[in-house]
């Protein structure tokens, strides 16, 4: 029977943030007007906030270290835990995934490590082993969803996400061709969709079929083996322990790389030592933690290590906490599932942050340019100048309108004026081009017509008891409501790095929430402000001063 302790991260007590740096809103009754066309000509359009949250809380620029970790891990919440299958999947790390650990973890070699690792940490073995238990549980939660079949583009395969000659160095019988012929024969079967149930059946038959494939196939590839890649990948970790001494270095290097880790360290130090020994002593002596790397470097301090880092993927920067965000949900879920589901349905599972934080937003999307002019004449929504800072070019499929396009809600014009400060005082030198900004719904009609793929609706996530979740559908335009901005990529790889700190910098607080994309257009950042500092954007838009960064 697995531990029933508690092993989520300090400070974290919640999938929803204990910090006003991050604040989701769901299931929100709101004070809006819709902004539809009116009876009359003379009859004002009446717009409300997009969110009843009261948005007095301050902007959280200044943060003391933990309180900034744990908004981190808060803002990474929805890309963790917020996903249509995050609740699967947690149920099947705790059911099947966590057992296997707590049989691997007793074998007498891993039991000799963990107690050598508790006795470096001076801390007790019990504290340990949960330690392990639970970082080794959120990796698979992370890595594949505990589905015993799942293969990333790249190849890895099983809950553990083995790479073949990674598997066969740690001693599982990996025969390659046989692997892929069998895969390719179970997913022809599961292709066929036969339908019924009943003995006898094309369904039944296929499924039988599909077992028997299955359980050949953990044979001739072990990495489909639950028992054996899990047993592999624990001892693995442990055993790398003595060359990585610190969890959250062990886990950056075994998702992205030990040379990795050795380089980022080497160039934020500006010397090549061993990695355990800049681990232990590098921080003037003491314990050199990937936090302090990843707050110590920037666009104007250990610029060589800051290039390093912002040059690999978001997803191996924000590594370390996604795994204490993915620790939190799954201890959650462990103590309540009722209540991982109700947080789950609160981030607006399989829809963007902004789902979440604005679920009426519909009520509110603007139709057309009459609607939009009345909104911008009530300061509902204020223009966005082109200055020293910001270039706005916005609507390229209605240059006639271009002008009146041009604006957005004031938390999101503060939002833009703050990115661009950070931006410049991180050194950069462009202006920021901006994207779209406001658009009608009209206009929206004319972006799918042009880019069908881009807007394409996606089937709405459901709660377990079948009921909807909260917010619109995964397919609405919060453009059309005025709330969201796109700042076009630049051109120059080091401006794109200056300007992913900047995003960076507010995101990591819970100000923003932004994405990549680069479909229907260039690529670009779309973003839209948290409704928690509605107020404090508002004022940075109208006054033009900008808080003590």
């Amino acid at each position: 029977m697995h531990l029933k302790r508690d092993v989520s991260p300090p400070g974290i007590q919640r999938i929803l943030p204990p910090v006003p740096a991050f604040v989701v809103v769901a299931c929100l009754t709101l004070s809006v007007f819709g902004c539809g066309k009116p009876r009359r000509r003379t009859t004002p359009v009446r717009f409300g906030p997009l969110s009843s949250l009261p948005g007095t809380a301050p902007l959280p620029l200044q943060l003391t270290r933990n309180e900034l970790e744990a908004s981190i891990v808060a803002s990474l919440m929805k890309r963790v835990a917020g996903r249509p299958d995050s609740l699967d999947a947690a149920a099947r790390v705790e059911t099947n995934v966590v057992p296997i650990l707590d049989r691997v973890l007793a074998l007498p070699a891993n039991m000799r490590a963990l107690r050598a690792i508790a006795a470096s940490r001076h801390e007790p073995f019990s504290a340990a082993r949960a330690r392990w238990e639970g970082l080794l549980a959120a990796d698979i939660y992370i890595e594949s969803g505990g589905l015993p079949d799942a293969i990333s583009p790249a190849g890895a395969v099983g809950v553990s996400q083995w790479m073949p000659s990674s598997g066969r160095g740690m001693g599982l019988h990996v025969d390659a061709a046989a692997s892929t012929d069998l895969t390719a024969q179970i997913s022809a079967l599961q292709s066929q969709g036969t339908g019924g149930t009943a003995p006898g059946s094309p369904a039944a038959l296929a499924a039988s079929r599909i077992a028997m494939l299955t359980a050949e196939r953990a044979k001739a590839d072990e990495r489909y083996n639950p028992d054996l890649a899990i047993a592999a990948q624990t001892g693995y970790l442990l055993s790398e322990w003595q060359h990585l001494p610190a969890a959250d270095w062990l886990m950056q290097a075994y998702h992205g790389g030990a040379g990795g880790v050795k380089r980022l360290i080497d160039l934020f130090l500006g010397a090549s030592t061993s990695t355990a020994a800049s681990i232990a002593r590098g921080a003037g002596g003491s314990r050199l933690s990937y936090p302090m790397i990843y707050f110590g470097c920037s666009p104007t301090s250990h610029v060589r290590a800051f290039t390093y880092l912002y040059s690999r993927s978001d997803d191996h920067r924000y590594y370390w906490w996604k795994l204490l965000a993915a620790m939190q949900l799954l201890a959650v879920y462990r103590k309540s599932p009722a209540a991982a589901a109700a947080e789950w349905s609160q981030l607006a599972p399989g829809r963007l942050m902004e789902a979440a934080w604005y679920p009426a937003g519909m009520q509110q999307a603007i139709p057309d340019m009459p609607t939009l002019l009345r909104a911008r004449a009530q300061g509902v929504l204020v223009p966005v100048a082109s200055s020293a800072a910001l270039a706005a070019e916005p609507a390229p499929l209605d240059p006639i309108h271009a002008e009146p396009y041009a604006c957005v809600r004031p938390e999101t014009l503060g939002a833009l004026k703050l990115l661009a400060a950070i931006y410049r005082r991180a050194g950069g030198q462009a202006r920021l081009q901006l994207g779209d900004l406001t658009i009608t719904v009209a206009y929206q009609r004319l972006q799918v017509a042009k880019w069908p793929d881009s807007l394409q609706a996606q089937p709405a996530p459901e709660m377990p008891d079948g009921s909807a979740t909260v917010g619109p559908p995964p397919a609405f335009n919060y453009h059309t409501t005025g709330i969201a901005a796109d700042v076009l990529q630049p051109k120059s790889r080091l401006e794109q790095l200056r300007l992913l700190w900047a995003l960076g910098a507010l995101s990591d607080r819970g100000i923003i929430a932004w994405v990549r994309s680069s479909s229907g257009g260039p690529a670009r950042y779309h973003l839209v402000p948290n409704p928690a500092y509605r107020l404090a954007l508002q004022k940075v838009a109208s006054t033009g001063k900008l808080p003590r960064l």
